[in-house]
């Protein structure tokens, strides 16, 4: 088996993914950033940050406008953040919540959306 659909074959990941679903369109993106963070309760082996926030960003993108938008947060994102903010970042639920402060104001500076500032930020961490 390809090892990028390893994670998707195990018997508890549809229901985690299900679950992870109702959290991040319910608690928002930080809750379900930690419910599938390492050995958390929603954990999927072999299914790191990088790939459960493109999840959370196209399973509860503008699900609700009032909490924080739930944005991709890879490699790329976190060398960007190192760049543009020059203070050290890591894939982590707090600088996950960070991300989506910063995000959100330089959005509303910028009149443009949240997702926007990701993608720009995907491609100066490239």
């Amino acid at each position: 088996m390809v090892r990028a659909l390893r994670p998707l074959a195990q018997d508890a990941a549809p229901k985690r993914f299900a679950e992870a679903l109702q959290v991040v369109r319910g608690e928002g993106p930080e809750s379900a950033y930690k419910a599938l963070s390492y050995r958390s309760r929603l954990w999927i082996n072999g299914l790191g940050p990088s790939y459960f926030t493109k999840f959370l960003y196209f399973g509860g993108y503008g699900a609700k406008r009032h909490m924080p938008q739930p944005l991709i947060m890879d490699d790329n994102v976190i060398a960007a953040l190192n760049i543009v903010t020059d203070e050290p970042w890591q894939a982590s639920s707090e600088h996950y919540g960070r991300y989506l402060d910063y995000a959100a104001s330089w959005a509303s500076e910028l009149g443009t959306a949240d997702d926007v500032i990701e993608r720009r930020l995907f491609q100066i961490g490239e």
